[in-house]
């Protein structure tokens, strides 16, 4: 029930499929991704790598479904990365260049533009980068309108852990702890990160765990 599973649920169901969204915890959101704030910005590389290309491809989709869908969902408007030292200004102008940073996604602001933007008077930077199209938002909000689906076609289960998963014929059924038969589907697309390892068919996955950041 977090941004993984609840994304997958809402993009699914808007192109059509019935999803049953289940998660032993009784609320969605309920771990990481339940935040109280997180920044809508991407990562940038003066020298762009697949990590970047990743993150800003996801930005991308992101501002344009939250602009579309959900545009109160946004607490704050705009994001900065600011050069607290002329190293990370080289940096940033670097990553402008190389991108080809512009209006209207993202643009070069001075110290005094970053000081207007913020509200800041000290902030002691030297410039940076503004995001117009991110921002602050809840990630417990996002979660929730995800987790809503489309057109009634996502129907969430929680407070019922999945233990293991067993194929009949062309369908999967998925049992909890005391064997209880929790749902059957054709497909299942397990969302849940490194939990995968508590069930029993996947828990030879190499997966560990690494501090995240919402961004």
């Amino acid at each position: 029930g977090g941004f993984a599973g609840t994304a997958l649920a809402y993009e699914l169901s808007r192109r059509g499929a019935e999803v049953s969204l289940i998660d032993g915890a009784t609320d969605l959101a309920s771990g990481p991704s339940g935040n109280p704030l997180g920044i809508a910005m991407p990562f940038i590389a003066a020298d762009p790598d697949p990590k970047c290309q990743y993150s800003l491809a996801s930005y991308f989709f992101a501002s344009s479904r939250f602009a579309e869908s959900w545009p109160k969902l946004r607490k704050a408007k705009g994001a900065l990365e600011l050069a607290l030292n002329e190293e990370e200004r080289v940096r940033l102008l670097r990553a402008c260049g190389n991108l080809m940073l512009d209006y209207p996604w993202a643009r070069w602001v001075d110290a005094n533009e970053t000081a207007r933007i913020s509200g800041l008077k000290n902030l002691n930077s030297l410039g940076g980068i503004h995001f117009l199209n991110g921002g602050l938002y809840s990630p417990k909000e996002i979660c929730e309108t995800l987790g809503s689906g489309c057109a009634g076609r996502v129907h969430v289960t929680l407070g019922s852990t999945v233990h293991r998963i067993s194929k009949n014929g062309q369908t999967w059924q998925l049992y909890d702890s005391n064997d209880a038969l929790i749902d059957s589907a054709e497909v299942v697309i397990l969302a849940n990160a490194g939990g995968a390892k508590s069930i029993a068919e996947t828990s030879f996955l190499p997966f560990y765990p690494v501090r995240v950041q919402i961004a």
